[in-house]
């Protein structure tokens, strides 16, 4: 007789993450993962098994369970991910839950990635127009598949776009972004799933780890619509740097608030005067 989930998830204790362990499983035998916690005696076939050994190797060098099975939650729906886009992580949440306060009545997501930002929007703020952009076109269309399978029919514009770049005059209630934020050299000292296998375009700030804002905060003002703000996801170890930079372009910083952790994790702007 072969081995059952129990014996597997038993197994593999000690090297996987428990949650990791049933994702995996979940993708081998594809099975959810209410199935097999509701099954632990379920025995999968040889072909399970061997799906489930390169599943679990992968993850054993390094590669990040979401690029393994294809997929990551945020904010309680299911998106697409490839090595094209960042993983989304569960303290960029607090941009979606913001927005949502606000209820704006138009959007300007800037470096979308997946997706998550403006479909979630969309998701509770379904008369919100929103513009979400990317500079990579793998990424973009990512985001328009998330869109069309978590939303189905939308208004989301999705646009090639590095920045600014490629929009046409308008103005929004709220430009929101999570830039590359990591300085140059702290890449390096970065957990291996994240400095080997998530695109380091999407991580890298520069040495500094300011470039992406400053390219952020030279533009915005232009496409804020009166009493609009902007928001954006930061790092500990550059938060003041940003506040420093809003300053001089003439932001006001109305607000910095606190991750999960603890962690001064995002900044709102207004605009107040452009500074030449």
């Amino acid at each position: 007789m072969g081995q059952t989930v129990c014996d597997l998830v038993r197994e593999a204790r000690g090297c996987l993450d428990f949650t990791d362990t049933y994702l995996l499983l979940g993708k081998a035998f594809n099975k959810t993962k209410e199935f097999l916690l509701t099954y632990p005696e379920y025995t999968p076939t040889p072909g399970d098994m061997a799906q489930w050994a390169a599943l679990k190797q992968r993850r054993l060098v390094g590669e990040p369970t979401a690029y393994i099975t294809g997929e990551k939650e945020f904010y309680s729906l299911r998106f697409k991910v490839n090595r094209h886009t960042l993983i989304p992580r569960p303290e960029t949440e607090m941009l979606v839950d913001e927005i949502i306060r606000c209820a704006p009545n138009s959007l300007l997501d800037i470096g979308t990635g997946v997706g998550n930002i403006a479909i979630c929007v969309q998701k509770h703020l379904g008369e919100c127009s929103i513009v979400a952009t990317d500079r990579d076109g793998m990424a973009l269309e990512c985001a328009r598949e998330n869109a069309e399978m978590i939303l189905g029919n939308h208004s989301i514009q999705f646009m090639l776009s590095d920045f600014f770049e490629s929009l046409p005059a308008a103005r929004f209630d709220i430009i929101v972004s999570n830039p590359p934020y990591l300085r140059t050299g702290r890449i390096q000292r970065l957990q291996r799933e994240i400095r080997l296998f998530e695109p380091i375009v999407a991580l890298d700030g520069g040495e500094v780890g300011l470039d992406a804002y400053e390219t952020l905060l030279d533009s915005a003002w232009a496409y804020l619509a009166a009493g609009g703000a902007v928001i954006l996801e930061t790092d500990p170890d550059v938060v003041h740097g940003v506040c420093g930079l809003a300053g001089r372009k003439g932001y006001r910083i109305e607000r910095i608030d606190k991750d999960y952790h603890g962690a001064e994790r995002l900044i709102i702007l207004t605009h107040r005067v452009r500074v030449v």
